[in-house]
């Protein structure tokens, strides 16, 4: 009997066990070969652990975001950090601490979606934790990534499973925690059969939001704007993308042809618009919805790193449980998409500084888009198979 077909005839506690152990050994694994060889080190160590550090340092301290601070992050987010941080702030303290929401997410795809496929929800659940975007950049990367998906897959998880008052609740707080749930919030809001079950999301999210902003906003005034500010824009008026940004739009920006902040923001916003619209008036499953929101907003949202990857790749491996050859690509994608961030700006200088690297940088990304759009175009027409 093959090592699969074993796993697939065991039971709940056990497939259970077996992602909890898989997850163990390899992110603690790799976070051991970090520490012990000073891999991430050998190219400077992840410049986003310095701030990482600094805000659960000065919460701790009882400082207050914003007000006392400045920061481009959403609050939750900054109060997380106070965790691994009260346990020292190590590298290894904030790797262990993402790598537990990778494990964390891996799970939730297994336990909130075995009830339709035991043995698609667990392949699904190991999947997302194999994913070298989610491997390589919460172990050696040390991304907070890890957290911003966990809250992005919960409530899309939540919503399959019809449970709406935990989809608004985790929705609204992932929003808190790193913006990017606002992306799927529309396509949840018209997937809701109800008008009833609609209008208690939409309070939801307002309350919670409100308890949220409220506090930040006395305290804090328009300061506490600068993290949307960050997200479309950067520094408003300069050019699009930013430092480690893997998209074309970047790479032709270090080559000197600068598109406008607000042109990249009227790019993104208007892919997104139409996204939310064409998935409504075509009435498009649900999670083929969440796919061409998301490969819209891949392609046209500037600031794509290496990292972001994990949400469009994440939701295609849905469909590459029955079709192989989208499975190999959402792997395949990862190396050109590895690859072209060592032409990127990296504190400040591509780890990789030659005359025209740009260039290079550029067909590498072009190459990791193009395998992007062959993906998407794959599942064209496909279900889910908790939609089925």
């Amino acid at each position: 009997m093959g090592l699969w077909r074993r796993l697939e005839e065991m039971s709940f506690q056990r497939k259970l066990l077996v992602l909890l152990l898989v997850g163990a050994v390899l992110y603690g694994g790799l976070i051991t070969v970090d520490n012990v060889f000073g891999v991430s080190n050998s190219v400077g160590t992840p410049v986003d652990v310095k701030y990482y550090r600094e805000r659960g340092s000065a919460i701790l301290n009882g400082s207050v975001p914003y007000r006392d601070f400045s920061s481009e992050s959403p609050p939750l987010i900054m109060y997380l950090f106070a965790i691994p941080q009260a346990f020292g702030g190590s590298s290894a303290a904030y790797q262990i601490f993402f790598s537990s929401f990778a494990i964390l997410t891996g799970i939730c795809f297994y336990l909130l979606l075995r009830r339709f496929d035991d043995w698609k929800a667990f392949r699904a659940g190991l999947l997302y934790m194999l994913m070298p975007y989610a491997l390589i950049e919460f172990t050696f990367g040390i991304q907070d990534e890890a957290v911003t998906t966990f809250f992005f897959f919960l409530p899309l998880l939540f919503f399959i499973n019809h449970s709406y008052v935990k989809t608004a609740v985790s929705a609204a707080l992932g929003f808190w925690v790193k913006i990017f749930n606002v992306l799927l919030m529309p396509i949840m809001f018209f997937h809701t059969p109800k008008w009833s079950d609609r209008r208690k999301e939409v309070l939801i999210v307002v309350v919670i939001s409100l308890l949220v902003a409220v506090p930040f906003l006395l305290l804090a005034g328009v300061k506490f704007l600068e993290f949307p500010i960050y997200y479309f824009l950067g520094t408003p008026g300069a050019e699009t993308g930013g430092r480690g940004s893997i998209s074309p739009w970047h790479f032709l920006d270090m080559g000197g042809f600068k598109l406008p902040g607000l042109i990249g923001l009227a790019l993104t916003i208007g892919s997104l618009i139409f996204a939310w619209y064409w998935t409504y008036k075509k009435q498009m499953p649900f999670w083929a919805s969440c796919a061409l929101t998301i490969f819209l907003f891949i392609l046209f949202y500037p600031k794509i790193n290496f990292v972001y990857f994990i949400l469009p790749m994440a939701i295609f491996m849905i469909y590459g449980l029955d079709d192989r050859a989208i499975l190999i690509r959402c792997f395949v994608l990862a190396i050109p998409a590895f690859a072209s961030g060592a032409f990127t700006e990296y504190d400040p200088n591509p780890l990789i500084n030659i005359p025209g690297g740009w260039l290079i940088g550029l067909a590498l990304s072009l190459v990791t888009y193009i395998i992007l759009i062959d993906i998407f175009l794959r599942t064209r027409g496909k279900k889910a198979f908790f939609e089925v």
